[in-house]
This record gives C-alpha cells, structure tokens and sequence, in this order.
C-alpha cells in the first residue's frame, strides 16, 4: 500500500496540501491505468481526513481506514460474479448514508470502477454527488480506467485527477523493496507497470 502511495507522491502532497488549506473537492475522479495507485490513494485521502498526523498511513486510525474498518468510510466495487457496478449498488449505498453515522467527522465513499457502471447507476450517483444525504461533510470518490465510459456530467462535477504510469526507475526501486533481486525488478518493471503484477511475475 505504502509503496503505491510512494508511487504517486506529487498526487499524494497535492491533496494534502488540499485539506491543509480547506480546499478538499466533494467529489474527485481518479483515472489512469490498472496498477497506478489509485485505490490506494482513495483509501490514503480517507485516512488523511481523520488522522492526527495529517495522513502518516501508519497510525491505528489510518490503518483502520486502509483496512476497511472505518465506519464512515463506504467502498463500492464491481461484485466478483459481476461485469459492471449495479444501480442496485449505487441504491444501496445512498441508503446506508441515509442513516445517521454513529462516528463524527467526514464521510467518504469509494466507487470503484465508476466507468463499468450503468447508465442508470451512474445517473443515481449525480443527484447523489449534488446533494449530499443529512448535510453530513461528503467526500465522494470515483476510480476509472476509461474516462470516455463516465457521464459527462458526472466528470463535470469532480476534480479531476490523472495518475500516470509510475516511472520505470522508480518502479523497480520500489519493486525492490521486497527482498527482489536487481535483475529480476528490472526484467518485471519492464513487462508491467503493477507492483502486485509484478511480484506476481516474480
């Protein structure tokens, strides 16, 4: 997780900077290619919204939030039997954020895959993405890999953000970081730009 984060520090001290400054968006679209860091920089926004040290990543409040333990912070994704996100997913999450959290604090939902969603589903996030449910601080964030397949109204309403390919020196730097030997990191840095993919590989 951490070496995803490492992977796109300039999008990580943006958005830091962002909350230090109170200018956080409602709403941020990630996009780029599978493998970039973008779930995990979803993840690591959440956690910068609660920590105490302005998102250390390792504290027990950051690593609740990493692991999906947060109450507050809701995860959508495309269900393994499934193609696409669902407008009974989508219904199903304005629901959940119907009730009243029983945490302080921001709420935050991930929509992961935001561009296999159905038009409808996606036409269900808009009103959502307008008009936050209880007037409860809302952060919403969308990931995709085509940003063709997401409304143009939805991409209207976000801050949009490209994560582009890690860089292959660094890539391997990180890859190394997990006990790889130099020849074997640069053979799998050259084959895939996915760190998991490229342990896989190993």
């Amino acid at each position: 997780f951490v070496q995803m984060i490492e992977g796109q520090k300039q999008i990580f001290n943006l958005l830091k900077q962002n909350k230090q400054n109170n200018r956080l968006s409602h709403a941020y679209l990630f996009y780029g290619d599978v493998g970039v860091g973008k779930k995990e920089m979803a993840y690591a926004l959440a956690a910068m919204l609660y920590c105490p040290n302005d998102g250390c990543l390792e504290c027990p409040t950051c690593k609740s939030i990493i692991e999906g333990k947060n109450l507050n912070v809701e995860y959508v994704g495309i269900l393994d039997n499934k193609k696409l996100i669902s407008k009974e997913q989508i219904t199903e999450l304005q629901e959940q954020f119907s009730k009243t959290s029983l945490v302080d604090g921001y709420r935050v939902y991930i929509v992961d895959g935001i561009d296999t969603a159905s038009i409808s589903a996606q036409n269900s996030l808009l009103k959502f993405i307008e008009e936050p449910i209880n007037n409860t601080p809302t952060i919403g964030i969308f990931i995709a890999t085509e940003l063709a397949n997401v409304l143009q109204t939805i991409i209207s309403r976000c801050s949009l953000i490209h994560f582009k390919a890690i860089d292959t020196l660094k890539l391997i730097e990180l890859i190394k970081l997990n006990d790889i030997a130099d020849l074997d990191a640069s053979l799998t840095a050259l084959l895939t730009n996915n760190i998991d993919s490229a342990l896989d590989l190993v």
